[in-house]
């Protein structure tokens, strides 16, 4: 059973004390970043991983919310993944830059995606005999 080792927070706990417990071990993550001697660290999702004691892919079964008390486990992981990608959006450097346009912090590109093809419009003006503006134009 993967889900259980890469899960510590599975439990027979009611679902929003959960909620709590996880969201605590998250915030104290993201405490420990700003505290970081000898200058603070930036929070990152393998260090929001290493902090919860998890692995990526179990880090992304509980933001799909597919363990145990999913929806509040979902909810704190989301919580956190928001709080590390506002905190990419606020900084200029480049790395951040670069960082934002992986899929899993935002996936922002630096053009817009092309679509495939273009669009044709087709107008016909009709004069008050009904006849089309070629046939008034004559």
């Amino acid at each position: 059973m993967a889900a259980i080792k890469d899960n510590p927070y599975r439990g027979k706990q009611d679902g929003n004390v959960h909620y709590e417990n996880l969201k605590a071990k998250c915030d104290k993550y993201f405490d420990d970043c700003a505290n970081h001697l000898p200058k603070p660290r930036k929070p990152t999702r393998p260090g929001l991983c290493l902090a919860l004691g998890v692995t990526v892919e179990g880090l992304a079964r509980m933001e799909a919310g597919k363990v145990a008390y999913g929806q509040f486990v979902k909810k704190a992981i989301e919580e956190a993944l928001l709080r590390i990608r506002d905190d990419l959006e606020q900084r200029i450097d480049n790395m951040a830059i670069f960082s934002l346009k992986q899929a899993h912090y935002g996936g922002y590109s630096d053009k817009q995606a092309e679509t495939g093809g273009g669009l044709t419009i087709q107008v016909q003006v009709t004069g008050v005999d009904g006849k089309t503006a070629q046939e008034l134009g004559k």
